[in-house]
Order: C-alpha cells, then structure tokens, then sequence
C-alpha cells in the first residue's frame, strides 16, 4: 500500500515553491492557463523523497505511514523531473532532494521579500527557461552516460537481471532515450544484445537490434557482435570463418579463444604468437 500526499500537502509543496520545479537546473513553471477559459493545465508533482512503497526509490523502512506522507517527505517537481529522480536513486539520493527543496524555498522567499530579485529576475527568464532545455538534456546525457559506465560493471560483476532492467527501462523511456547522442545509444544497445544473448534464443530480435546499433554509430564492435551471435546461433566454426582475414587485437584474440574452444591449440598459439611480435 502506497502512503501517497493527501491533497492539502500536494497544494503546500507547489505553493512553497511558486508552482516551480525545485530542481534547480530546471526553473520550468508547472502551472498555467489551459484553452479552456475555465480551466488550468498542472505539470507538476508532488514527489515522495523516500519512496510511498517497499520497492521504490530511496525506500525508508523506519518511517511510519504518517511520515511517509507527510510534507517534510515531499518534493515538487515537474512532471519530467519527477521521473528523472525515481530512475537513479545513487544520483539522486535523500540528501540532494532535500538540498533542491530547501534551496527552492529559500529562492522563493528571496523573491518574495525582494521585489528589486523579483524585477531582476523577471527580466532574465526567458533567457533561463531557453536555457533549462538544453542543460537538462546535456545533464541527462551526461548521467546516462555514467549510469551505462557503472551498468557494464554491473554486467562484468555478474549482475545481469539488474542491468538488462536499466537497459529496457531506458529504452522504454522515450523522453529519455531520444534526446541520448547516436554513439550513445548505439553502446547501450549493443549491451542490451550482450546481455540477451547469454538467454535468448531469438536471433531475429537481436540482429534488429545489431543492425540499430550500426545505423546509430558503426563500430569495430559491430563485427565482434555478429561473430557472437553466429556463435551461438550456428557454431564455432562459423564463428570463425567470419573472423578469417581480421587482423584488430580483438578480432584475434576472440579467434584465438574460439580455436581454442575447438582444441586447435596450436593454432591458437600461433595467432598469440604473431601478437605478441607484432
């Protein structure tokens, strides 16, 4: 059972901000007039800072139920932030929510004891908000980038379940996903097919995903991938057929393995030979 705001709190939370986001790399207003004369659009959220539920982000066992849904648990954020928090609770921890509300606050008292901020502010808005755009997509870029960095680790460490769920909620995650650079989601889908590759049977589904890959950004990792996937689709052999005539290091050191696999040993120790002159 989810220990969600009642409304009273979710007004308290927009107003102490001025129905601002309280991320303070993204001053996006949350509120403002519909079409309708008679109504208004709410972009915004009323965000937990340790999770309603068991299983969300930045869960707090200790809390009670009132706690949990008290204001000192609530954030308000825009509707994009407030997804953008819940997907890296390692990035955004208790402690830089509390900062970001707390200096949302007291930005907005600043406003409102100083009316000479208040012009100063109003003059440069426009300016800001052009701006906010485009630092929340280099910001999102840039902590996509560190979360496959630390994903990949993951993987190596033997962490598959938890890093192919990164993966397939990064990609479902449109918003996210489309604003990521080429070379960027070409990496991360060819980990998607590393990942998969170590239990799935449906080839189809990831030569797509190969081929994806390599309209993104082509890559010497483009071969590596369908040598894999020859491999555990057709044999060894096969495998290594297609590696004939590649002279990069990983190229050979992948054909190297494979003979070996077969018990060619010494053909294996002649690649590695010829390595180890060059």
């Amino acid at each position: 059972m989810r220990d969600d705001f009642p409304q009273p709190v979710k007004d308290l939370l927009a107003k102490r901000v001025a129905y601002h986001c309280s991320n303070p790399n993204c001053p996006r207003h949350t509120i403002g007039p519909s079409s309708d004369p008679n109504k208004s659009i709410m972009t915004g959220e009323a965000a937990h800072i340790t999770a309603a539920s068991p299983g969300g982000k930045r869960y707090n066992p200790t809390l009670t139920s009132d706690e949990r849904s008290a204001i000192d648990n609530g954030i308000w954020l825009c509707s994009y932030c407030a997804g953008l928090v819940d997907k890296d609770e390692n990035i955004y921890t208790v402690e830089l929510l509390r900062k970001w509300k707390s200096e949302a606050e007291q930005n907005q008292y600043q406003l409102l004891a100083n009316p000479s901020i208040t012009t100063q502010y109003s003059s440069i808005i426009d300016t800001s908000m052009t701006l906010t755009l485009e630092q929340l997509s280099a910001s999102v870029k840039s902590n996509t980038a560190t979360e496959f960095n630390k994903m990949s680790e993951n993987w190596r460490e033997g962490n598959r379940v938890e890093t192919i769920k990164w993966v397939e909620d990064l990609r479902n995650d449109i918003a996210k996903w489309s604003v990521l650079t080429p070379e960027l989601k070409a990496k991360i889908l060819r980990l998607e097919i590393k990942l998969k590759l170590e239990e799935n049977d449906d080839f189809a589904e990831l030569k797509e995903l190969a081929k994806q890959a390599y309209e993104f950004n082509p890559s010497e990792d483009d071969l590596i991938i369908k040598v894999l996937l020859i491999l555990y689709e057709s044999g060894t052999e096969d495998a290594i057929k297609l590696l004939e005539g590649q002279t990069d290091a990983s190229s050979m050191n992948l054909k190297a393995a494979l003979l070996l696999e077969m018990g060619m040993v010494d053909e294996c120790m002649e690649i590695l030979n010829s390595e180890n002159q060059e």
